[in-house]
């Protein structure tokens, strides 16, 4: 039997479609992330953890951005 290292490896190189799911979880995050630039807007405070929170998600769909932008430009 494989390991789960072993099987990810090998699906390394797969590609998945963008499937429905995948563009609501992405409307989703930028629906919230409209939401929160308002409630910034209009004077809200952030917790440390919710600013920690937020430069997380930034720098994984800013990952997931400049993977596929180097993916579609070979």
């Amino acid at each position: 039997m494989k390991t789960f290292k072993e099987m990810i490896s090998e699906n390394e190189g797969d590609m998945y479609p963008g499937d429905s799911m995948t563009k609501k979880e992405l409307q989703i995050a930028c629906n919230a992330a409209e939401d929160i630039l308002e409630m910034l807007g209009n004077g809200a405070m952030l917790k440390r953890w919710q600013l920690s929170a937020i430069v997380k998600a930034s720098e994984e769909l800013s990952s997931v951005y400049n993977s596929m932008s180097a993916d579609y430009e070979q």
